[in-house]
């Protein structure tokens, strides 16, 4: 599949995913604010799946560190919506999707 660009905050496409959507999805999402613990980090991961799952998105979250969790997705095609939500939170500096970075 062809390389998907982050750098200019282009939305990703159904063609910008061809190849990508078969299958499940990793996101990573990296944390800066305030109360940076990773107790504070799991909560927040919480309201997160909480809030997505009753917009319909089905996932999982895992806390990795204080200032990074991972996102499981089942399907691949959901990772436009899950990245324009991330980034539009005031806690997520970046957002990583096959390596490739989004900033916040």
């Amino acid at each position: 599949p062809k390389p998907i660009d982050f750098s200019k905050g282009a939305k990703l496409t159904p063609e910008m995913l061809a190849g990508h959507n078969a299958g499940s999805a990793m996101v990573f999402a990296i944390l800066h604010y305030d109360e940076l613990t990773k107790e504070a980090t799991e909560r927040l991961g919480g309201r997160w799946a909480a809030l997505l799952a009753s917009a319909g998105l089905d996932l999982s979250v895992y806390t990795i560190s204080e200032d990074r969790v991972l996102i499981t997705l089942p399907h691949a095609r959901h990772v436009t919506e899950l990245r324009e939500y991330l980034l539009a939170q005031p806690e997520v500096a970046e957002v990583e999707f096959n390596s490739l970075k989004a900033s916040g």
